[in-house]
């Protein structure tokens, strides 16, 4: 029974022990192995058996069928003598230890064979079974003089004999065979022969009278003779006297008997070339055969000139450059050929005959030719092919031909000739006597008439057809014609059934039947036959020249022309209608190439696919679908790469979050690093740019690897809903822009240094060197404010706070100095964290320490201004003076506030009482009733107004702690339908932030040209041009809409991501549960309407399909991409289309032992060797299997191989084919086919039988040692 093992076991089980072939355990020893095929060392057999190749380690060993158990090795320390029990063993150590006791240090035989001897003995008796072992070098030494030694280096054995006398081996018959016993070297036997073999055969041996050597025999040396003398080698020689041949013997040259041979037998010497080629006596100048001791030239020749013949020495014929000259008569006994002209005079004659009885000459009195013969004889012109022309050359009179007919012409217009049984004459036969037959009877009337017998045509004898002998009808005595030659009509043979069939009438080689097909047939069996739409053939097609198939004509392959080749005229067409189409190349370590012509024919390679299943195309490639690549790298090595999609989807397979998303590139500033942009994953998934890196990224980007650092980043135009930046750079002339560009901005300048604020195209806020100055006015509402309001001055920790009950200056860290103006009317100086000076609404001063001159640098001068506390100053209460130039700070009692003067009279600070507004303005000293422009007011509610702009050179914040608390700027301050630009900030609880540009109204509700509103419901909606372009809801985005829901628009939840169009527009959501994965329906939001979903619990990416209406649940899975990257297909791919034909829907590789039977029986067939493997494509099965027989059994009948893994399918004409790839000591038969029939797994081994038949392989073709290894393919069910 044949047992499969699919690869898959040793992928899942690769612990699992098995036998090394896969086959149960038998008698012998098998090896076991793991699932993957690597081998332990250890064997098993069925009788229990175990054997290791390397160390076995054991804690104890049990004989199971004595009860003894090894339990200790017994050591030196311990004794021998002390552990006489069968459960111990000792060690080495301790065996050496006691027998060097028993024994002096010479350790000689005697002392050994007196060591527990009981028989008194010095002889060596060794029974039968036993062995002495001898280590490799340890030597038996023989001979006082240890004369002879037998002993084994290690790489080979001896017998050396060193002593002064031979070494002889003592036996009546001796031989050498090898190790295995089963080929005999050397054989001698007494009184008989000694015989030397190679290779079992015997090819040399002594005999009676000397030595025989079967084959060859090669002497690389001289042989000498007994008497003396050496003998030239077969390799050749110099030979320093005469080699005489008696008569009849030869020298024979050549390697076959049908060479050069020189000899003499006893009468006359031979030089005779019996061979197939020529014989050639060569000389390098001149040449002559002549007698021997006179030297008469018999014939001479020389070089580049003549050849002689010669008669008593006198030169009689000679060839020169233009033919022959002969000096006298020419006379014949044969034929003479003359390749030239021979050219007689006038009257000269050509004589034949002893008598001159035939003469040919020209006589010049008559002007006429003549052949005349002078005997009374009859002249005979012999000849097979006689023609009498005229002197032309242009008109025939008479021919004759052998065996043919004797024609008379007239006027070269054949009007006689004999026929095979009499005359024909061509025209009108008059005939002045009677026409009589030869035996009596009628002759048929030229007008027609029956024949009432056969006409018998001899060979050659035709019966022709046609006024111009069209058609002719002969045997020429071994074939026979129905011949058209001259004709210019057709051969027609006009029947409704027409067979041509062998003598016998038995057998049919072409048959035609009216309306119906015409076959061919090959020993009775239809091999060609044509249809209504061409031809069939059956068996295989074997062209020895080209097929032409016409423009538009197909040729198809399969019974239901499932492959088809065509040319349209324009281009060739390959198509394939069912199952997979491949292309197999077999030759192995060989590629398929593809060539097209661009200048010359087939000069470009397009695309060659090496044997290891690499591609390499020669120029561009173009992907109509998707392109998915399964490796680890893909690399792309060009200059430029263009991608038509307007997205590309990174780190598809990231469910986990983990993976930084972006891309990077290599640059080289002198050290190797890396740059680009990436969405960090620790960070929040946000974008960063950074370059500098030498650490390069993997599947994260290391923000802390070495040089990394953030890149900047050149714009043009920036759009964005939030922006948040650690650093901006803008350029001179660069901005940032909102709608019409320019119109509403943010500009930076680096030739004045400066950051200008923009709106209606006019500058609100500028930032340069010297602060931020405002260009119109900042007002502050009537509500407390949500945050604060701070303008940084130099860094975080210097900033002025404006706070809906204070206003604080700090300028150290932690509040370490700061000034802090409270609601309350207090004012308080803080100094190293704690309060330094308060003054309260009574005017009083608390100094929490003591005040002290102190001593400053102005400029270039070193001044001494002296701080000085007052209350004589008039009405005004306090002063604190600087003496270097006459400025102080006062405080009055009459105007209820701070006065701070430069010595100029410039008032800095001042309030106003009868509102209780705190006021910054500029006065003159002393010229109180002048009211000076207010430049900052503070009132009681909170709320500030700034009477110029407000510059700043950090950051500036407004804070309310009320509900009506907000931030307004506009370009007027009207509320109308006339108000323009603006910027609102409202808290949370009440209002909403908004921002907009040409507004109808500051409500959100108008047709804003650009408007951003955020509303008390933490809703937040963007217009632009009239139109409401998004809005946030909750998590809803809406876009184009007003009030996005979780089925329109986009929302984003705690689980998920949910796109919607809304109504029957579809949706798209990405979940974050336990389904975790995208999900696409075509419309409402039913979660079971899945097209791609990914499952966390086993980190799989399945692709599940909707139904076809769209709105029950999905079908099963038909995709999935495991974590390992195999991707797995539910119900298969289809390549090249969407027909049936075009799906592939599975493969499979595996292994396979086969079984080989004889007439449906294995008994006793045992193997060394059966292993198979397969590869199943579609349902294309590729298998191999080999088969190493130890017996071949004693079943018989016919041979079958069973155990195929898959089943062939029943189609017509699908046979499977196998190939013998090697066989050895098998009867392979020539034509020999192994076929699969439909609907079976059996293998049948058959061959084409002399009938045109087949027949089967048997068990007489089969050896036991067989070894066969068959290759093949099938369409399987």
């Amino acid at each position: 029974m044949a047992t499969l093992f699919n690869t898959k076991i040793s992928k899942t089980y690769p612990g699992l022990f098995k036998t090394i072939d896969n086959a149960v355990l038998t008698a012998a020893f098998k090896e076991l192995t793991d699932g993957s095929g690597n081998q332990s060392g250890l064997f098993l057999n069925t009788a229990g058996d175990f054997k290791v190749t390397a160390i076995l380690e054991w804690g104890s060993l049990k004989d199971t069928g004595t009860g003894v158990t090894i339990t200790q090795f017994v050591t030196a320390a311990n004794g021998i003598g002390n552990f006489n029990n069968d459960t111990t063993v000792p060690t080495s150590a301790a065996v050496k230890l006691y027998v060097d006791t028993k024994f002096a240090i010479t350790d000689t035989l005697t002392e050994v064979l007196g060591f527990g001897n009981t028989t008194s003995g010095k002889d060596i008796a060794v029974s039968a079974g036993d062995d002495i072992t001898f280590t490799d070098t340890s030597k038996i030494l023989m001979g006082n003089s240890q004369d002879l030694k037998i002993y084994h280096s290690g790489s080979n054995s001896f017998i050396e004999d060193s002593g002064s006398g031979g070494l002889r081996i003592l036996s009546n018959e001796f031989r050498v065979y090898n190790q295995a016993q089963s080929e005999l070297i050397i054989n001698a036997v007494e009184n008989g022969a000694v015989e030397l073999y190679y290779d079992n055969t015997k090819r040399f041996e002594t005999t009676t009278d000397g030595s025989k050597v079967s084959g060859n025999l090669v002497v690389t040396g001289t042989i000498t003779g007994s008497g003396g003398g050496s003998f030239l080698p077969l390799a050749g020689g110099l030979m320093t006297g005469n080699t005489i041949h008696n008569d009849n013997v030869k020298s024979i040259y050549g390697t076959a008997s049908d060479g050069l041979e020189i000899y003499h037998d006893s009468s006359n010497s031979y030089i005779i070339d019996s061979g197939t080629g020529g014989l050639f006596l060569q000389a390098n100048s001149d040449f002559a055969i002549q007698s021997y001791g006179t030297n008469e030239n018999f014939i001479s020749a020389a070089t580049n000139a003549f050849v002689k013949l010669y008669f008593d020495g006198s030169e009689k014929l000679a060839t020169n450059i233009s033919g022959v000259n002969v000096t006298g008569n020419l006379s014949t006994t044969a034929n003479v050929n003359v390749g030239a002209n021979a050219t007689f005079v006038d009257n000269g004659k050509a004589l034949f005959g002893d008598s001159n009885d035939l003469e040919i000459f020209h006589n010049s009195s008559t002007n006429a030719n003549v052949i005349q013969s002078n005997l009374s004889r009859q002249l005979a012109l012999q000849q097979d092919s006689f023609v009498v022309i005229n002197q032309a050359s242009t008109e025939l009179m008479i021919t004759a031909v052998a065996d043919g007919a004797v024609i008379l012409y007239y006027d070269a217009t054949k009007r006689f000739e004999t026929v095979t049984d009499g005359a024909k004459v061509t025209g009108n036969l008059v005939v002045t006597g009677n026409i009589t037959a030869n035996g009596g009877g009628s002759f048929l009337r030229l007008d027609g008439g029956t024949m009432t017998g056969n006409t018998i045509h001899n060979d050659n004898v035709k019966s022709v057809y046609g006024t111009s002998s069209d058609l002719s009808i002969y045997h020429d005595g071994s074939h026979s014609y129905i011949q058209d030659t001259s004709g210019t009509g057709d051969l027609r043979i006009d029947t409704n059934a027409f067979r041509l069939r062998s003598a016998n009438g038995g057998e049919s080689m072409i048959t035609a039947f009216q309306d119906s097909s015409v076959n061919l047939m090959f020993n009775t069996f239809t091999k060609l036959s044509t249809t209504n739409t061409g031809i069939a053939v059956t068996g295989n097609i074997v062209p020895t020249g080209d097929i032409n198939i016409a423009d538009f004509k197909f040729l198809t392959l399969g019974n239901s022309q499932d492959f088809t080749l065509l040319h349209n005229g324009s281009g060739s067409v390959i198509k394939n209608f069912t199952g997979a189409l491949s292309i197999e190349q077999a030759a192995v370590t060989e590629s398929i190439i593809f060539k097209t012509s661009n200048n010359f024919a087939l000069d470009t390679t397009a695309l060659t696919i090496s044997r290891n299943g690499d591609m390499l195309t020669g120029r561009n490639v173009t992907i109509a679908g998707d392109l998915t690549v399964n490796g680890t790298t893909t690399t792309v090595n060009s200059q430029t790469l263009a991608v038509v999609d307007p997205l590309i989807q990174l780190a598809k397979a990231n469910t986990a979050n983990s993976l930084d998303i972006g891309f990077y590139g290599d640059y080289n500033d002198g050290t190797g690093r890396f740059l680009g942009l990436f969405s960090d994953a620790s960070d929040s998934n946000k974008f960063k740019l950074f370059k500098g890196t030498t650490v390069e990224p993997t599947t994260t980007v290391n923000i802390g690897g070495t040089g990394y650092v953030a890149a900047d980043l050149v714009v043009a135009g920036l759009e964005a809903t939030n922006v948040v930046l650690t650093d901006l750079l803008l350029g001179s002339g660069e901005f940032l822009s909102w709608g019409t560009e320019g119109v509403t901005a943010i500009e930076g300048s680096t030739v004045s240094n400066k950051l200008s604020f923009r709106t209606q195209s006019a500058e609100r806020l500028l930032l340069n060197a010297t602060g931020a100055t405002f260009s119109a006015n900042v007002t502050v509402g009537n509500t407390l404010f949500a945050t604060e309001f701070i303008s940084h001055l130099a860094d975080t920790n210097n900033f002025i706070r404006f706070q809906a009950s204070r206003m604080t200056l700090q300028t150290k860290a932690s509040g370490s100095a700061k000034i802090d103006l409270h609601d309350n009317g207090q004012l308080a100086l803080f100094s190293g964290g704690g309060t330094a000076l308060t003054l309260d609404t009574s005017q009083n001063a608390t100094f929490a320490g003591d005040v002290t001159a102190v001593r400053a640098n102005f400029g270039s001068a070193s001044l001494a201004n002296i701080l000085t506390v007052s209350s004589s100053q008039g009405s005004r209460n306090t002063r604190f003076l600087s003496a270097g130039n006459g400025g102080y700070v006062q405080f009055e009692s009459a105007n209820d506030g701070i006065y701070g003067y430069l010595g100029t009279g410039s008032h800095l600070l001042s309030p106003v009482v009868n509102d209780n507004d705190f006021v910054i303005r500029a006065e003159k000293e002393f010229a109180v009733s002048i009211v000076a422009a207010e430049k900052f007011r503070i009132n009681a509610s909170g709320n500030a107004t700034f009477a110029g702009n407000i510059s700043s050179s950090g950051t500036l914040q407004l804070v309310g702690n009320t509900d009506s608390g907000f931030l307004s700027a506009f370009q007027n301050l009207s509320t109308g339908a006339s108000a323009y630009s603006g910027f609102r900030i409202r808290n949370s609880d009440g209002g909403f932030a908004e921002f907009w540009r040409n507004s109808t109204a500051k409500s959100g509700t108008g047709n804003a040209a650009l408007s951003l509103n955020i509303y008390n419901s933490a809703d937040v909606n963007l217009w632009s041009g009239g139109t409401h372009t998004m809005a946030l809801v909750g998590n809803n985005v809406g876009i184009g809409i007003t009030t996005p829901g979780t089925l329109h628009g986009v929302s984003y939840g705690t689980t998920r991501l949910h796109i919607d169009g809304g109504g029957d527009r579809g949706q798209v959501i990405i979940e974050g549960d336990a389904f975790a994965g995208i999900v696409m329906s075509d419309n409402g939001a039913t979660a079971n309407q899945r097209v791609f979903s990914t499952s966390v619990d086993d980190g799989k990416y399945t692709i599940k399909p909707l139904n076809d209406n769209g709105t029950s649940t999905a079908g099963g899975v038909a995709l999935t991409v495991l974590h390992n990257g195999i991707v797995e297909v539910s119900n298969g791919i289809k390549l090249g289309g969407t027909a049936a034909a075009n799906l592939l829907n599975d493969y499979e590789e595996g292994t396979w032992t086969g079984a080989i039977k004889f007439g449906g029986g294995d008994t006793g067939i045992t193997y060394s060797a059966n292993t198979g493997t397969y590869t199943k494509i579609g349902r294309m099965v590729n298998y191999s299997i080999r088969f190493i027989l130890t017996s071949k059994g004693s079943s018989t009948g016919e041979m079958t191989i069973e155990g195929m893994p898959f089943t062939a399918a029943n189609i017509t004409g699908n046979y499977g084919s196998s190939v013998v790839s090697f066989a050895r000591n098998m009867v392979l038969q020539t034509n020999s086919f192994f076929t699969m029939d439909n609907g079976s797994s059996v293998i049948r081994p058959r061959f084409l039988s002399g009938s045109g038949g087949f027949s089967s392989y048997t068990n007489s073709q089969i050896a036991n040692n067989t070894d066969l290894i068959i290759t093949g393919s099938f369409a399987a069910v």
